[in-house]
């Protein structure tokens, strides 16, 4: 659930419960610290065009001016702002009409940024899935919906759904099943089979919940707006977000039982047992009422802005060397709910763990270089902004170096290391990382990486190449912020640990992570990073590849 502060809370100012660490090697707890902060509910997804992402961005501004990096001799701390335009979802108005008379003002209205109805009562609907079409059509009850074979009727049946609201009871761990299956059918299924089986125009769910706790449900559900739905540079194409099948909305109970011609929530009850018993046959029964969604959606611009510390190289020579190291701080904000409820897209792994590695890394370097151990090259450590969205932070930093591109030698990204994918689950112990790039693009990189691994004290770390191929149908390698700086030429490693089932959903938390794993990872991270800033061997672009899109030697 959504837990709401003041925007100015505690972990951006004071910092209190962070675990002290002036050591120059990687630290589990500063990384834990990190992660946990910003993946918390009070940083509200970090959503681009959002609150979250300012308080983010807030976090690690207040991160790089501690002494730590202020009193190193050089050092450099840059908040390059950029503009993009946005079509935002700011409010929906919802209408529910007698059906007779369709022209005479609606018996029940409310707007989710008003939260109040026409006669003066709490919000009486909420959006659970899609919304943003505007949608007026009829209303028809199902219990609890059609299923197929044992689940009422069957499946080519359109019985009476078609371009129809859909009014029927939530899923609850009751009502139909999946096809050949035991569980149940969650609220999106059902929402997809009616939308894109029956031809329904949407669904409006009656909750279990008693009028109270639907209340105060609502109270959270109404923060989900204003959100995003399409983000472009300017006088660029838009980059929509991905488009639910089907509209879905809660309907207040009270609300229910009134289209129902109910008298009381008692009466509500009983029609829902009713329909849980297995001889009922699900028939659309039209209630005489017409419902409409309609969205408002205006352009606005908005402001984004990278985080970018620069640690200076110390070798008269090797200085004017660069090396990126990357991680997008941004995620998909407050959006849709899952079947939880649950609107807050956390992004622990994707992607507090490579802000959270990447923060660790420019720590600990920094303290090597306060403790007498400089590095050669230049360390740009760059915190990208709505990467989530089409890469647009750091494709901004790319078209609005810093530093002389010409200069940088390699770029290094960090995003979604700290979980345990499928491919891996049956050795969950076993350290690994996926490389992308690396040796695909660069012979020198190949080796840098393998030297890394076989050299120091840390363990071996398993370098998975299943996705480092330009063919592989995924094209993980132009899908995260490495690829600002690949299709410009500089050669450059992605660091992943892999796709999981809370990728993008509000499950993606911190209590999935693996803090084993996700600590060898940055201390595998780190080795490469020390030696890559070291003078030495620049890597060079391979020439040979003609398969990868404006991949080019330089």
């Amino acid at each position: 659930m959504l837990f709401l502060q003041n925007p100015a809370f505690s972990t951006l100012q004071e910092h209190g419960n962070e675990p002290a660490s002036s050591e120059d090697s990687i630290s589990l707890s500063q990384l834990k610290y990190h992660l946990n902060v910003l993946a918390q509910d009070s940083l509200k997804g970090r959503g681009t065009a959002q609150e979250g992402a300012r308080l983010a961005s807030r976090y690690l501004v207040d991160f790089y001016s501690r002494d730590t990096f202020s009193g190193l001799e050089g050092f450099e701390l840059h908040r390059q702002t950029f503009t993009l335009e946005s079509k935002m979802w700011e409010d929906v108005k919802y209408s529910l009409y007698i059906n007779e008379d369709p022209d005479t003002p609606a018996v029940y209205q409310s707007r989710i940024a008003e939260s109040v109805s026409s006669n003066n009562e709490p919000g009486l609907f909420f959006p659970l899935h899609g919304g943003s079409e505007n949608v007026k059509s009829p209303v028809v009850f199902a219990g609890f919906g059609p299923g197929d074979h044992s689940y009422r009727i069957a499946d080519d049946s359109d019985a009476g759904f078609r371009d129809k609201w859909v009014l029927m009871f939530e899923p609850s761990g009751s009502g139909l099943k999946r096809n050949d299956s035991d569980e149940f059918m969650s609220r999106s299924d059902m929402v997809s089979k009616m939308v894109n089986r029956h031809g329904a125009a949407g669904v409006m769910f009656i909750s279990e919940k008693s009028i109270e706790k639907w209340e105060v449900l609502y109270e959270t559900m109404k923060q989900q707006l204003p959100r995003p739905l399409a983000i472009r540079k300017p006088e660029q194409r838009f980059r929509h977000a991905e488009r639910p099948a089907g509209t879905a909305v809660s309907v207040h109970p009270g609300v229910a039982k009134d289209i129902l011609g109910l008298d009381n929530r008692q009466q509500l009850d009983s029609l829902r047992a009713y329909w849980k018993e297995p001889e009922t046959t699900a028939e659309a029964e039209m209630t005489g009422h017409i419902f409409r969604n309609h969205p408002e959606i205006n352009r606005r611009e908005i402001e984004e802005e990278n985080i970018i510390a620069v640690l200076p190289g110390h070798d008269e020579d090797a200085s004017d060397d660069a090396v990126i190291i990357s991680a997008h701080y941004d995620h998909l904000g407050l959006g849709e709910p899952d079947d939880r409820n649950d609107i807050v897209y956390s992004g622990a792994d994707d992607n507090a763990s490579g802000t959270a590695v990447i923060m660790e890394l420019a720590r600990t370097l920094a303290a090597s270089s306060h403790a007498g151990n400089p590095h050669d090259r230049t360390l740009i450590f760059l915190h990208a902004a709505a990467e989530e969205w089409g890469l647009f932070g750091a494709r901004y930093y790319a078209e609005n170096p810093i530093y002389d591109l010409d200069n940088t030698i390699t770029s290094i990204n960090v995003d979604m290391v700290g979980a345990v994918d499928e491919r891996h689950a049956g050795n969950p112990d076993e350290p690994y990382v996926y490389v992308i790039g690396g040796g695909m693009v660069s012979r020198e990189l190949q080796r840098m990486l393998e030297e890394t691994n076989q050299s120091g004290d840390q363990q071996q770390i398993k370098l998975d190449e299943h996705y480092n191929d330009p063919s592989h149908p995924k094209m993980l390698y132009r899908r995260s912020d490495q690829w600002a700086f690949g299709e410009r030429g500089i050669p450059f490693v992605f660091f992943f640990s892999g796709l999981h089932d809370h990728y993008h959903r509000p499950s993606d938390t911190a209590e999935r992570i693996s803090w084993t794993q996700l600590n060898e990872r940055a201390g595998f991270i780190y080795e490469f990073v020390r030696n890559m800033a070291q003078d030495g061997d620049i890597p060079r672009m391979k020439n040979e590849r003609p398969d990868i899109p404006s991949m080019r030697s330089r």
